[in-house]
């Protein structure tokens, strides 16, 4: 004869082991998730900072030292590097260099501008790797070329750079209208926008004589348009770079156009929408 207290304390016995087992797993399904969330949340960090580029130049730059380029035994010119585009900061110039004549104590560069007397310079840039936490390849667009000699005709130098390696930060652009039917420009950066050295930015009115917004070529990252029209449509065209010059060294990152609406606008706008709507609602019914 089957005893029932002893079935029914058996039954609750496996009852509360599957239980038991129960909570065990969705522990375990629980940490596995955990692990994998925070795993995916480390790379996408890693992802949202500066991607490292190298741009190839293969480019002999050659001194054109003239007569106006020097005094006392010691000459410069100035060349313009290729631009990577974007914001960036270079780290590392690959190449080499070549004297000609009775040239010696050659020096190579990074400047800010083409006039040595008044720009920002990096110092001995060839084939090193650039502190750019200390501003070094910030923003720096020119090859700086410096040489001594007896006359300015009787000697050379020649450069050649192979590779330029750098930071390119991604940046974001989101136009929109605030409530007071203003236009306002957010400019972000995946990796933290302030994070990026010495960045700077600007903002012309392209619809409006390339009128400037406030704000502009200083390390601003929200503008808002306060000199708008309802039923115009305005074009922004927006720079951004990471330089130590007041405007120079910035890319375009696009032109945007937003409408700022009329209430003529609106209610056609409304009207299109309920239009959609019911089209929508009427294929739906008709599947």
């Amino acid at each position: 004869m089957v005893n029932n207290d002893s079935v029914q304390r058996n039954i609750a016995i496996l009852f509360i082991k599957g239980a038991g087992e129960m909570r065990v797993l969705k522990m375990v399904f629980c940490l596995i998730l955990l692990f994998f969330f925070m795993g995916e949340g480390f790379t996408a960090s890693a992802a949202e900072g500066p991607i490292k580029k190298v741009m190839t130049v293969n480019q002999t730059y050659k001194a054109a030292f003239t007569s106006d380029s020097g005094n006392n035994h010691w000459w410069w010119s100035a060349s313009q590097l290729p631009n990577p585009g974007g914001v960036y900061v270079i780290t590392k110039i690959n190449g080499s260099m070549k004297l000609t004549g009775t040239a010696y104590d050659p020096e190579i560069h990074l400047a800010s501008g083409d006039n040595s007397q008044t720009e920002y310079m990096v110092h001995d840039v060839l084939n090193r790797e650039l502190n750019y936490t200390k501003g070094e390849g910030v923003g720096f667009r020119y090859l700086f070329l410096g040489i001594r000699g007896e006359s300015y005709t009787n000697y050379g130098v020649e450069v050649t750079i192979n590779t330029i390696e750098y930071l390119s930060y991604p940046m974001n652009v989101d136009v929109k209208l605030t409530p007071e039917k203003y236009v306002e420009l957010r400019i972000t950066s995946p990796g933290g926008f302030y994070s990026i050295p010495k960045i700077k930015t600007r903002v012309e009115v392209i619809s409006d004589g390339n009128r400037l917004l406030s704000g502009s070529n200083a390390g601003t990252s929200t503008y808002t348009d306060t000199s708008v029209n309802i039923g115009r449509t305005y074009k922004y065209r927006v720079y951004a770079g990471a330089t130590d010059d007041t405007y120079r060294g910035l890319s375009i990152l696009g032109d945007y156009s937003i409408l700022v609406p009329s209430p003529m606008d609106e209610t056609k706008e409304i009207a299109e929408q309920a239009r959609d709507a019911a089209r929508e609602a009427s294929q739906n019914a008709s599947v």
